[in-house]
């Protein structure tokens, strides 16, 4: 098919399509039949205009003539996706109906129409689509349709990918799994449902990043509780070498520390610096974590690899608190819970 430029009789049958003339459409056809496979300067089709316009009878009037239903745009998108994308359900059953490739990938992004449904929320259209056969694991990329609804935190197309048999730990780009991806935008329902049709807990993402490191990353004090529930790994280190402690030191929660320490964290754990989670709360500043893990055990000496301790980093940055509590000009507080932390129930 050539690509020209849109002349007046494809104006006409364009105009047509949106006022859903199908018998004025069908009488220019039959006086101009080449008109049938004529594309826009986009690259797209008379049924592209109608599926955009969710013109179902004009769909059908094309087919019926044998207009290609699985043409592509020059931004590699069909009828059905554009149908999909907008979620104009009366034209993608005449699609359907009519033979459109239900599993078709977009050339460029990968993404079938259920990839477009998930993305853009569209409940009914993904309904229609995995009810018509479409493939919940269809992948022309790396991210699963599974991936887009999680993101976008739609229980309900979660929950029809899911029975539909979506693969629960299905891996992107950047080898995140739909739980990554959930835990980025905190639905604990969700997330509850990705752990019972056996989500991997502590699948860590490219950088080495579990759920339970980004709910602490959020201060997302629900979905790591809900993670401390599942018993996530609480010395899992990402690619840094910095476990979850390290993480909620630097962050200053003294909660999730404390939370973390209780299902024994390894309090003088290093990442890759040589750091531990006391030097990262003496180098920013947060007393009150200070306070906690020394109260617990931890070792004020230690020093990174470069032979700097949190006494010498403390002192550098100015933090007089932290230099008293390091060097023992101040006790520390022995309960070590500020008030106002609320402490996470076992």
């Amino acid at each position: 098919m050539v690509r020209v430029a849109v002349d007046i009789i494809h104006q006409a049958c364009l105009e047509h399509i949106n006022r859903g003339s199908v018998e004025s459409l069908l009488f220019i056809l039959d006086s101009h039949p080449g008109y049938l496979h004529r594309l826009d300067d986009q690259g797209r089709s008379l049924v592209h205009a109608a599926a955009n316009i969710d013109q179902r009878r004009c769909i059908e009037a094309l087919s019926e003539r044998g207009a290609n239903l699985d043409a592509t745009d020059q931004q590699g998108a069909s009828a059905l996706h554009l149908a999909t994308a907008h979620g104009h359900i009366e034209a993608m059953e005449a699609l359907i109906v009519a033979g459109a490739e239900l599993d078709l990938v977009q050339q460029g992004s990968g993404e079938t129409a259920l990839h477009l449904a998930a993305a853009h929320g569209r409940q009914l259209a993904a309904a229609l689509l995995v009810a018509k056969g479409a493939d919940p694991n269809s992948r022309g990329s790396a991210t699963s349709p599974l991936h887009h609804a999680c993101a976008n935190g739609s229980l309900p197309i979660v929950k029809l990918l899911l029975r539909a048999g979506a693969d629960v730990n299905a891996r992107d780009h950047r080898q995140r799994t739909p739980l990554h991806l959930t835990a980025m935008s905190g639905k604990l329902e969700i997330a509850l449902l990705l752990i019972a049709a056996g989500s991997e807990v502590d699948a860590a993402e490219i950088t080495g990043t579990t759920a339970l490191a980004i709910s602490i990353l959020r201060a997302d004090r629900r979905f790591f509780h809900l993670m401390m529930q599942r018993r996530a790994l609480v010395n899992m280190r990402d690619r840094q070498g910095l476990s979850p402690l390290h993480w909620a030191a630097q962050g200053a929660h003294v909660d999730f520390c404390l939370e973390l320490l209780r299902c024994n964290a390894s309090i003088n754990a290093c990442d890759q610096e040589g750091r531990t989670a006391l030097f990262l709360a003496a180098e920013q500043g947060h007393r009150h974590v200070v306070e906690v893990l020394l109260v617990r055990g931890a070792d004020r000496l230690l020093a990174a690899r470069d032979g700097t301790s949190p006494l010498t980093r403390a002192t550098s940055l100015g933090h007089g608190e932290i230099v008293a509590l390091l060097d023992n000009r101040v006790a520390p507080d022995p309960d070590a819970t500020p008030l106002g932390v609320a402490i996470l129930p076992p």
